[in-house]
């Protein structure tokens, strides 16, 4: 990205008002209600589907 992790950091921190960790599970939840709405998978297939590695 051409910039320190402290800095990509701060300027997600910044544009978000969340860390990565919380943006990226926001992103996975986002796109796990897409799926369990247009897909008939189960909640833990989805969780899998979208890269959490424990379904609770």
């Amino acid at each position: 990205m051409g910039m320190s992790r402290t800095t990509l950091h701060k300027k997600l921190t910044a544009l978000t008002g969340m860390s990565f960790s919380h943006y990226v599970r926001a992103l996975r939840l986002r796109q796990a209600q897409v799926l369990l709405t247009t897909t008939k998978l189960n909640v833990s297939q989805v969780g899998y589907a979208v890269g959490f590695n424990n379904p609770t």
